[in-house]
């Protein structure tokens, strides 16, 4: 039996397995359904949703529940009506979740059969002027990613045994964009390099 073919990534959202539509969202999170072959928008709806993932007839996006949780959105994927949501997903009291990656956040989905699991990546820096004391630094600096499995058809979210923790770096290892992105798409073994703000580990 033929695999069915995944939904792409595309700037600011994903492309559906048929390359015909790109759902995208704006900076108010509102998503975008567009034609590819005509540029028309089909449809707009929600606000603070990234797009993740296009299952079948159901587009998943992650919704901004509050500064550290978010939310699978399941919306229609011909008009855009919301079907159903998961239950929030927690992240560490520290992290702040966003519409887009960023060196401090990363968010990534991948459909597998009638389900979507998402991984997240997350670090808080230290972002005083001087060099810190190491007491302030092991405090101000933190890293973490997880993972979790939703079910498209019924909203229902499994958590996904977590990877190992990421430890403290020293301040001679400053993060460079899009580290925690690297966390999550590298499969390479830990590597020493004094800029790299996690090791880049498969989640």
């Amino acid at each position: 039996m033929v695999a069915a073919a995944a939904a792409k990534r595309f700037p600011r959202g994903v492309v559906d397995p048929g390359a015909a539509r790109a759902f995208v969202h704006d900076r108010a999170g509102t998503v975008l359904a567009l034609d590819l072959a005509t540029g028309q928008v089909r449809w707009r709806a929600g606000t603070a949703l990234r797009p993740l993932s296009v299952v079948g007839d159901v587009v998943v996006a992650a919704r901004i529940a509050s500064r550290n949780a978010i939310e699978l959105v399941m919306l229609d994927a011909g008009d855009g009506r919301e079907l159903r949501a998961s239950e929030p997903l927690a992240l560490p009291d520290w992290a702040q979740a966003s519409l887009d990656d960023t060196p401090d956040y990363a968010l990534r989905a991948e459909a597998e059969g009638g389900t979507v699991v998402l991984r997240w990546a997350a670090q808080a820096r230290y972002r005083g002027g001087a060099p810190p004391s190491a007491m302030v630094q092991a405090t101000a600096e933190r890293q973490a990613r997880g993972a979790a499995r939703v079910d498209v058809a019924s909203g229902a979210i499994e958590s996904l045994p977590e990877p190992a923790a990421v430890p403290n770096r020293t301040t001679s290892q400053a993060a460079r964009p899009a580290a925690s992105e690297r966390a999550i798409e590298s499969c390479a073994p830990p590597r020493t390099t004094s800029r790299e703000p996690f090791p880049a580990a498969t989640l």
